[in-house]
């Protein structure tokens, strides 16, 4: 039995603000280029880029998963509440 009395959904996510730590995706000084990257002819910096690059991509395909799970529990709470389900 589901509890109608719950509190209401949180707010869209779009509106959601991630802190900066998080957005940045900046890696550390401290990163070490694999041997494998080096014989590939990555420098440093290269190896940085596509870290931040990867974390960034890996970020934003997390994002919307999530939007469409929220968006998904959406719908099936305005459903329940309605009385369709």
């Amino acid at each position: 039995m589901i509890d109608k009395t719950s509190p209401t959904p949180p707010q869209d996510p779009k509106k959601h603000e991630v802190p900066a730590h998080i957005t940045k995706h900046v890696v550390g000084p401290d990163v070490k280029v694999p041997e494998s990257y080096q014989k590939a002819g990555f420098t440093e910096n290269d190896y940085k880029q596509y870290l931040n690059n990867l974390l960034k991509t890996i970020g934003q395909e997390m994002d919307k998963i999530t939007n469409k799970a929220i968006q998904a529990l959406k719908e099936q709470r305005q459903k329940i509440e309605s009385g369709e389900d």
